[in-house]
């Protein structure tokens, strides 16, 4: 399980268009597992495999969490690689009124990193403890730590791809196959988009999401929407 922000259908397509119009390169349908283009999502915190009596504490949090944030401005800019497997578009976030963040990497006063911090901490037991309530991004309180531990599950504490110690907003593109083939393949193609910027975004709503491994197509992972969570105003 995990909580997402899904960009809307122009963001998408912007980026299908940017995608299409790379150079080919014979060698690299079998060497890459690109993510189809409907799954595509932007993931917050990781939760790992959540037993159905755990899901419904998990959706209030961050329903809490959710109606207590103001809906950054995003939009999908530039590229880089986790540990030579992974291909990723980045994402600049700023305030409903403040300025735009640096890039991918900023630090927990980016309105997106704070976000993913507090995903993450709403549903951790850890969180909790250090909390007197669940607060918005913003608050004192919200730039704790990544370190601590989650009470469920969890893969690491942002998602499958990304580094638990660095938090880095980002929208999964494709994989390497196992073996380290198709790292070639993943610098190319994160040199070639990584002076693309696609059209800014207000996120709407948080998604809680669960995956299945292997129950999409050509043994894709499938997910279902748990719950849509509305953002502040």
């Amino acid at each position: 399980m995990f909580a997402s922000l899904v960009p809307p259908r122009p963001a998408l397509d912007d980026l299908e268009t940017a995608l299409a119009a790379l150079p080919p390169t014979e060698e690299e349908t079998p060497a890459l597992r690109w993510v189809p283009a409907h799954q595509r999502h932007i993931t917050l915190a990781f939760h790992g495999d959540v037993p159905d009596q755990e899901t419904e504490r998990i959706r209030t949090e961050l329903a809490t969490l959710a109606s207590l944030t103001p809906p950054p401005i995003l939009r999908l800019a530039g590229a880089g690689m986790f540990s030579d497997r992974v291909l990723w578009a980045g994402v600049q976030a700023r305030g409903p009124g403040g300025a735009s963040s640096s890039g991918p990497a900023e630090t927990t006063r980016d309105p997106l990193v704070e976000l993913m911090i507090a995903c993450r901490d709403a549903v951790s037991e850890d969180g909790r403890r250090r909390r007197p309530g669940v607060g918005a991004p913003g608050a004192a309180d919200a730039a704790a730590s990544p370190a601590s531990t989650s009470s469920v599950p969890t893969e690491d504490a942002w998602d499958s791809d990304s580094p638990a110690e660095d938090p880095v907003p980002h929208l999964t593109l494709a994989r390497s196959s196992r073996g380290g083939v198709g790292v070639e393949q993943l610098r190319r193609r994160a040199a070639e988009l990584a002076d693309y910027t696609g059209p800014e975004w207000r996120a709407g709503a948080l998604l809680l999401m669960r995956s299945q491994l292997g129950a999409g197509p050509r043994g894709t992972a499938h997910h279902t929407v748990v719950a849509e969570l509305p953002l502040a105003g």
